[in-house]
């Protein structure tokens, strides 16, 4: 996703390698370099890489042969890919042309389609300031029951997000024999998450 999704914004760690002035950060995907735009979020008071994955063809094509070299590496180990909506949508999608793994994605509203057992944990967005939800629709849940799930994020900041998609697929009854996989750890590296690239995005104090 795009938004920084956290617990609370006072858990975020504030680290940054780049003045507060900088306007754009080199990010290694591959063999390619990419330049991003960095925005400010006032109510958190900090800089943030603008990861844009909804169109950014070039840069979702790069992840996405990274994220399909993984996958093929440890095929055995997936059979259903879940992901957050809405910044990995397309992501998600290219990545299922390459490699044939199916995907869910877990909407942030509940949609009249969900059925009656559907399920939703609560996650907070730095973005909007308010308690938002994470849905998997009925269908979805006897999608990944039983099944081994890879979580597919774009970033990992303090691993909200994270938690939460871990929540709905236990709940779910799918299971994780991978670590959660994401594009780019942001802050700092966190533990027990897997990134396709090395570079880190930065978070700098305003």
């Amino acid at each position: 996703m795009c938004a920084l999704t956290i617990v609370g914004i006072t858990s975020l760690p504030l680290k940054a390698d780049l003045p507060s002035k900088a306007e754009s950060q080199d990010i290694k995907v591959g063999n390619q370099t990419f330049n991003i735009k960095l925005e400010s979020i006032s109510e958190a008071k900090i800089k943030i890489a603008y990861l844009n994955l909804k169109d950014n063809t070039i840069l979702i094509e790069a992840l996405a042969n990274e994220i399909a070299t993984y996958i093929k590496a440890n095929k055995e180990k997936i059979d259903v890919i879940i992901t957050p909506e809405a910044n990995t949508n397309a992501l998600a999608y290219a990545v299922f042309l390459k490699t044939g793994i199916k995907y869910i994605v877990l909407t942030k509203k509940r949609r009249p389609d969900m059925g009656p057992d559907a399920i939703s944990v609560p996650v907070k967005s730095i973005t909007t300031a308010q308690q938002q939800e994470l849905w998997i629709s009925e269908e979805n849940i006897q999608k990944i029951k039983g099944q081994k799930v890879l979580i597919m994020d774009d970033v990992v900041s303090t691993g909200g997000t994270l938690n939460a998609t871990k929540e709905l697929v236990k709940r779910a009854g799918g299971k994780l024999a991978l670590a959660p996989l994401v594009c780019f750890h942001e802050g700092e590296k966190h533990e027990g998450v897997q990134a396709i690239s090395p570079t880190i995005l930065p978070v700098i104090p305003l």
